[in-house]
């Protein structure tokens, strides 16, 4: 700029010193947002993989709607890439307290993969004990020590609870729906499946890859590192439906 140009535009923005400075903080304004928003979604991103990580997230999921067994598990277990495979019971339901009645998704609390975290209370353990998200227990005022009542559709031709009344021992975050606000959560111990009526059958099986807890799954290098082991997962997918 030459030296006439700088000195009338110092000129001019002290003609309109009010009109300059409007633009200054508008200019601040929408800077401070653009950082303000990047770096707060980068905190949110961070604590939701750390939170991830902790609970041994899920990197696939296989469901069959004729059931899972030890010997698939064993199978998927053997797979060069998988960590550890789970098996687990996830059903529809409904619950009943007093006045309320919710759908509700049943899930089997698992101790390798996809593990709820403890909020409040104690771990459940017997047929007749039960955990509740989070959001549920906000929402409709259940805490522990309450009774409710649960029930679903049998499966494989049986019922698969061994109890319709199950007393509240933990208020749990669990990874798979943690505040999703528009699934409600009640997570039982296996103890409380008839896994006899059942064949120890699972409806689903959740799998740990080695090494993506290294990555933070928000990224694409998270994808990267995975994708070997999916190709060799998708690779037994006919063994296992047949």
């Amino acid at each position: 700029m030459q030296k006439t140009q700088f000195i009338d535009a110092m000129r001019n923005i002290r003609k309109r010193f009010v009109s300059f400075l409007s633009i200054v903080f508008i200019i601040m304004l929408g800077t401070g947002g653009f950082f303000m928003a990047r770096y707060t979604a980068r905190g949110v991103g961070s604590s939701a993989a750390a939170f991830y990580k902790t609970t041994a997230f899920k990197d696939y999921e296989l469901a069959s709607s004729v059931g899972i067994t030890e010997a698939d598990l064993e199978r998927v277990r053997n797979v060069e890439g998988v960590a550890e495979a789970e098996g687990a019971i996830v059903l529809d339901g409904r619950m009943f307290k007093e006045d309320i009645s919710k759908a509700v998704t049943l899930v089997s609390w698992t101790d390798a993969v996809s593990i709820p975290r403890l909020v409040a209370g104690e771990q459940p353990q017997k047929q007749n004990e039960c955990a509740v998200g989070e959001d549920l227990s906000e929402n409709f005022g259940i805490g522990i020590g309450d009774t409710i009542e649960l029930e679903t559709a049998d499966i494989y031709n049986v019922s698969p609870l061994n109890t319709r009344r199950f007393r509240v021992t933990a208020i749990v975050d669990h990874p798979d729906y943690v505040r999703a606000s528009t699934t409600w959560t009640v997570i039982l111990p296996k103890a409380a499946f008839n896994r006899e009526g059942m064949e120890g059958r699972y409806t689903r099986a959740f799998v740990l890859a080695e090494n993506a807890e290294q990555e933070n799954l928000f990224y694409s290098a998270y994808t990267r590192s995975i994708a070997p082991t999916t190709e060799r997962l998708r690779a037994i997918l006919p063994e296992l439906e047949a």
